[in-house]
């Protein structure tokens, strides 16, 4: 339940992997900046002698700035330079994913029995038919289960106490989309909704709130219904599946 997919292109992953190897592990962090703070305490108490024309005094002199610059080479790499780690290459392979567009599609049927059978859709102005209730997917799962309680509370005019939702199944696959014509591959996460207190606007066959339109529907009627099975058949189908 708090895995979450990723989906990559063997070739690409290659050579991101590839690409990374010699970062991986690779870290200049302190060490220039230690060596040559090395070298200058060294170099502070080293013993110097005249040689040639140059007196000793003037040779210490130049081998401590020659330390002090490494020095400060070596602290400007230090925060320059950062470690790369597991966690950076995690974040570049995440960034490949093609995944784009994971949601969460919310089933939810007539638990109060004035349609038995039905499950609540609404009316969408992009994809130009009834779809289930449907959010994005947030990263962290417990928290997307919190937000999905929300949004279905301002949504349905419902109170966060009255709704209950259950995990049923997570769906990786490739659909066209008819709202940007093309193919996208998306993962779906299934969960089905109870809500133990319905108000009266709620319990009619089709109802307005906030401006969308809203259908109680059984999945014969989807099935019948041209645009809803041109466009999303797939997820009616799951729902027959996991929840008949």
């Amino acid at each position: 339940m708090e895995e979450k997919n990723i989906l990559l292109d063997e070739e690409q992953l290659g050579y991101l992997l590839k690409s990374n190897a010699e970062k991986i592990g690779n870290q200049n962090g302190w060490e220039p900046f230690i060596t040559a703070f090395v070298f200058f305490v060294s170099s502070l108490f080293a013993d110097y002698q005249t040689w040639w024309i140059f007196p000793a005094k003037l040779l210490k002199s130049l081998v401590l700035i020659i330390a002090c610059i490494l020095m400060f080479r070596g602290f400007y790499l230090a925060f320059k330079n950062k470690k790369y780690t597991y966690k950076d290459l995690y974040m570049e392979i995440k960034n490949q994913n093609k995944i784009k567009h994971p949601f969460s599609i919310i089933a939810i049927k007539d638990d109060f029995q004035t349609f038995p059978g039905h499950f609540l859709v609404y009316y969408d102005n992009r994809w130009k038919c009834r779809l289930f209730l449907n959010y994005p997917t947030q990263e962290n799962l417990p928290e997307n289960e919190t937000r999905i309680k929300r949004e279905l509370s301002q949504d349905l005019h419902v109170d966060v106490s009255d709704i209950q939702i259950d995990y049923k199944d997570t769906i990786l696959h490739k659909k066209f989309s008819h709202s940007d014509q093309c193919e996208k591959w998306y993962e779906h996460i299934i969960y089905q909704a109870h809500i133990s207190n319905f108000p009266k606007e709620v319990q009619s066959s089709t109802f307005e709130i906030n401006g969308r339109q809203y259908f109680w529907m059984s999945l014969a009627e989807m099935e019948r219904d041209q645009a809803i099975m041109e466009k999303n058949s797939d997820i009616v189908s799951y729902i027959k599946q996991l929840l008949i």
